[in-house]
């Protein structure tokens, strides 16, 4: 399946290949939640109907919702826990999104929410938590830049076919232009100034949790005229529009406590709860030193956030990890540029890569500031 990790070794012949992937996993999601299709949740003040599903998890399941309230579509995000902890995290997750999300077009709208303890198992209360959002109809970032991966190939595999020829590798191209690069770069550090502000760490932000959001402006546009906007924008001359807003969203991996092993004693236990939460809550490739060595006595506060922008900074433009899901190069901070996507960017985008550890700090504590004092 051509996806943005392996962009740079894919045949022309892939494009087709990943089409019929993505068309048998949308078709494999349909027939497993096909019960959903129809059903009825009652929220606080929204009842709303499942019209798709949307995306699922290991913990939770996305659908499109129609509220019977006003006749809008919403995103439902249904989840189910069975312990304290996680329940918690729920009410953590309903907190954030509902208090920032007020003020902060950068972080995904709330709507409505509900939890009821729907039954009890070996003792442990099961309850069902039903989180109400607006509904992204131009998708997520990830989306996007595999659409315009899929686009690229598409466009080599017609050139090779017209020449008669046969290309072994995709081109290299950049997903992403400079300008949409920084736009996004721009709305996730203000979405995050606003989370550090509380001393809030996300914990888990990459390219999945980012969504595309539209401007009241475009509120009446059709499905139709969506997809049309969405297919221009995957093509090379065709950028994305300025007006719209990039959003975080998913806070179920936020918390407000420090780890800190210098001013704090932590047993063998404790510090083994830690890392399996970090396990549960955070994704390899994003996660900083200290969250893959809890005994390097390093803290772990907001500043792994700021290491994770510099990953999706990194991803976006290069369409890869730069350190994989290596836990020796995450601890050395050793990473390389791309030879043969070196020159995609201006020389300002990439200094700002090679010292993101600094400079992505000195940035973010600019946007800090500006935005929250």
């Amino acid at each position: 399946m051509a996806s943005i990790g392996n962009a740079g070794s894919l045949s022309a012949n892939s494009a087709s290949m990943s089409a019929n992937v993505n068309a048998a996993l949308v078709s494999n999601i349909s027939q497993t939640y096909a019960h959903f299709i129809g059903k009825q949740f009652q929220l606080s003040k929204h009842n709303v109907y499942v019209e798709e599903v949307i995306a699922e998890g290991g913990f939770s399941i996305v659908f499109l919702v129609k509220s019977s309230l006003n006749g809008r579509k919403y995103a439902l995000k249904r989840m189910y826990v069975n312990n304290e902890f996680d329940l918690e995290s729920c009410k953590r997750e309903i907190h954030i999104i509902k208090t920032l999300s007020e003020q902060n077009k950068k972080i995904l709208r709330y709507v409505d929410s509900s939890i009821q303890r729907v039954a009890n198992s070996g003792g442990d209360d099961i309850y069902e938590i039903l989180l109400l959002t607006k509904y992204c109809r131009l998708g997520g970032l990830v989306q996007l830049m595999n659409e315009r991966l899929n686009s690229s190939l598409n466009a080599t595999a017609a050139a090779a076919s017209t020449t008669g020829g046969a290309t072994s590798r995709a081109p290299v191209v950049a997903l992403l232009a400079e300008s949409e690069i920084l736009k996004i770069f721009c709305d996730i550090c203000e979405a995050l100034a606003d989370l550090h502000y509380r001393a809030i760490i996300h914990r888990d932000l990459k390219i999945e949790n980012i969504l595309i959001d539209d401007t009241p402006d475009d509120a009446n546009l059709t499905d139709k005229q969506y997809k049309q906007i969405r297919k221009q924008s995957n093509s090379s001359s065709q950028q994305l529009q300025v007006n719209w807003n990039f959003v975080l969203c998913d806070f179920g991996s936020a918390t407000n406590k420090i780890f800190d092993r210098r001013t704090t004693q932590y047993t063998s236990q404790m510090v083994q709860t830690i890392a399996d939460e970090i396990q549960k809550y955070t994704t390899l490739a994003y996660r900083s030193p200290e969250m893959v060595d809890l005994y390097s006595n390093k803290p772990i506060t907001i500043k792994s956030d700021i290491w994770a922008l510099g990953c999706l900074l990194y991803k976006m433009c290069y369409s890869q990890m730069p350190f994989g899901e290596s836990l020796l190069a995450i601890q050395d901070g050793r990473y390389l540029i791309p030879d043969a996507k070196a020159n995609l960017y201006s020389k300002q985008l990439m200094a700002l890569i090679r010292k993101n550890f600094y400079l992505l700090l000195i940035l973010f504590l600019f946007f800090f500031f500006c935005y929250c004092c």
